[in-house]
């Protein structure tokens, strides 16, 4: 960095070890790090992802939404988001 920036940009290699130091990342391997998002009063995470694709069912698949089939499919994939424990970041795609 010093023979590419240092005589033409000094503060090139002064500003990244200050934006570094004021950084506080955990990059712990275990478990997943994802963001949590606020969901609608009323509503668990896992309840407000379940209203949406109801909702999503009912808009992609008119008449067909309460077919036994798609209600099945639905129901298999809510169950693996929430066991791996995402319905917090799949429900904020509703938001």
């Amino acid at each position: 960095m010093a023979a590419l920036f240092g005589a033409e940009a000094p503060e090139a290699l002064v500003t990244p070890m200050r934006i570094a130091e004021m950084c506080n990342v955990n990059l712990d391997p275990a478990g997943y790090h994802l963001p949590t998002f606020p969901v609608p009063e009323g509503y668990t995470a896992e309840t407000y992802l379940r209203k949406l694709c109801q909702d999503g069912l009912t808009s992609h698949y008119g008449s067909r939404a309460q077919d036994p089939d798609v209600r099945q499919r639905l129901d298999y994939e809510l169950s693996v988001i929430h066991q791996m424990g995402f319905d917090t970041y799949f429900s904020s795609c509703g938001t």
